[in-house]
């Protein structure tokens, strides 16, 4: 079989030749689809910052995050960049 998976081999009822039940394997190791994703740079880590709005406390953050209001459940955070605060809904 393709795509890293193999089943072993089967008589006519669905069960190996031997009368054990079929077993399939996944060759692929678990996690090896997030390897490809790269940590974002310093460079695009500073853009991002910039892009968003910046609260002196986590407190103002938060409020403001009561008055947008909506059905996202948002949260503050530090910046390790600017120190600051931001929102974020994740």
């Amino acid at each position: 079989m393709t795509g890293g998976l193999q089943a072993e081999r089967r008589g006519a009822s669905g069960t190996r030749q031997d009368g054990a039940a079929a077993v399939l394997r996944c060759d692929t190791a678990v996690g090896s689809h997030s390897r490809g994703v790269k940590k974002p740079t310093q460079e695009v880590r500073q853009r991002m910052c910039v892009r968003k709005r910046r609260y002196r406390t986590q407190g103002d953050a938060l409020d403001a995050a009561a008055l947008i209001g909506g059905e996202r459940n948002r949260k503050a955070y530090r910046c390790p960049l600017c120190g600051q605060w931001h929102l974020t809904s994740r």
